[in-house]
């Protein structure tokens, strides 16, 4: 779990400051998680994760639960820019996520805007409700379109283990 998913960047030739060692480009990273909350083994390992870029862009879906808990962790960061995806289901939508958006996109059912998530990132953490794949999640929903584009995903369980799953190379 050292520095997940991401390597080291290469030093830029036209730039005459040496590389710092933490990562200077922009990652997209997007989220998908369960509308009842993580837990707060689950928020660890977001912590955790976060602590490893320097510079990102946060994606998320603006729902109840995880997304506006994630949204809050990664808007504690100073190199962050959060993009909101919201839903057209207005009662699902947490006003939070809203204001911590920079940049709001706009409103779309969800398993739409859940592959807008996806086509728009490099990676996406999961955070889903139980501790195996189930059918009619829109989490497990993100999760398999993702796996179809082969985009690497970390799921952080529950219990506070994590899986990754490196499909792109």
């Amino acid at each position: 779990m050292d520095d997940f998913l991401f390597p080291p960047p290469p030093p830029n030739p036209n730039d005459g400051r040496k590389p710092s060692g933490r990562s200077e480009p922009t990652h997209r990273v997007g989220f998908t998680g369960t509308q009842d909350g993580t837990t707060r083994d689950q928020m660890n390992c977001l912590y955790n994760f976060f602590e490893q870029l320097d510079k990102f862009e946060f994606h998320q879906g603006c729902c109840i639960g995880a997304d506006e808990q994630a949204t809050v962790a990664a808007s504690h960061y100073a190199d962050v820019t959060i993009y909101g995806y919201p839903s057209n289901i207005r009662l699902k939508t947490a006003p939070r996520c809203l204001r911590l958006s920079h940049v709001l996109a706009a409103c779309k059912p969800p398993l739409e805007r859940n592959r807008d998530i996806v086509g728009a990132v490099e990676l996406l953490l999961a955070c889903p409700k139980g501790m195996k794949e189930e059918q009619r999640s829109g989490t497990w929903a993100t999760i398999r379109y993702a796996r179809k584009l082969a985009l690497p995903i970390v799921v952080f369980w529950p219990d506070g283990t994590v899986t990754e799953e490196k499909q792109r190379d």
